[in-house]
């Protein structure tokens, strides 16, 4: 996120002194950075200067000063993305499997397969919304009885029919 400047160089410097040790021990050395860059990374992560500290030291202004510190971080996101992506990418090739290969049916072939398949399974089923389904949920009574229990008056709120 800071490398996008969208937060600030205080939110990283806990990861400071573990990049330097990367860097510093060979490591992460496929990184090409200045002297400067490599002063402030330094600087800040082994020796734990603050940007003002590195500022009298370096005699940068402070704006010079964080924009190689971001050029750097921006260094580094890239180099770790990058390890990523390979790694990714050899555990993807070693998972290959028969699903991987391309069909060589069309989409329009496969969905008349499929259409076929389901019209077959609903030929051999019977009907599921037949008349035995239905029936539990038949009104009881004749037309009769229903005309007489609502034909009763007004001031009944209760229907029974038999």
């Amino acid at each position: 996120l800071y490398s996008n400047n969208l937060v600030d160089y205080h939110l990283i410097m806990d990861l400071m002194p573990a990049t330097s040790k990367l860097y510093f021990l060979s490591i992460m050395n496929q990184i090409h950075m200045s002297a400067v860059q490599k002063a402030i990374l330094l600087g800040i992560g082994l020796q734990h200067k603050t940007v003002d500290e590195l500022r009298i030291e370096l005699k940068l202004p402070t704006s010079q000063l964080l924009g190689l510190f971001n050029r750097l971080i921006r260094c580094y996101h890239q180099f770790l993305n990058k390890i990523l992506e390979e790694t990714l990418e050899k555990e993807l090739i070693s998972i290959k499997s028969d699903d991987m290969f391309p069909i060589h049916k069309s989409n329009d072939e496969e969905l008349a397969n499929a259409a076929k398949k389901i019209q077959e399974i609903q030929k051999k089923e019977p009907k599921k919304l037949g008349n035995e389904h239905i029936t539990k949920f038949i009104i009881k009574g004749s037309e009769k009885e229903w005309n007489n229990a609502l034909s009763g008056g007004s001031t009944k709120n209760i229907v029974s029919v038999k």
